[in-house]
């Protein structure tokens, strides 16, 4: 993964942003939990700045069940999704420019 995102990147990690916390909203709290981008690994450690994901910060980086400090298996039965089929339901949503 290159260190910036191109300009098309950015643009779509606006727009992915913009669906707020994919978690919160399986879990119930609703879709407009403000987001950050959360790239997902799509090999083993290699990250694209193409296949991302929106989070809160608590789900992302900090909270008890942050996505960074629980294991894959873990976060995907407490979020009810996994992290690829979060990046499905976001390419669902909005298709790569």
């Amino acid at each position: 993964m290159s260190n910036r995102p191109t300009a098309r990147q950015q643009r779509r990690h606006d727009r992915v942003r913009a669906l707020g916390c994919l978690a919160c909203r399986n879990l119930g709290y609703g879709e407009d939990s403000p987001a950050e981008i959360h790239h997902v690994q799509v090999q083993l450690g290699k990250r694209d700045h193409d296949c991302v994901i929106p989070l809160c910060p608590p789900h992302h980086r900090y909270g008890p069940d942050a996505v960074h400090l629980v294991d894959d298996y873990e976060w995907g039965v407490k979020m009810r999704q996994t992290e690829s089929e979060m990046l499905s339901e976001v390419d669902r949503l909005i298709p790569h420019c």
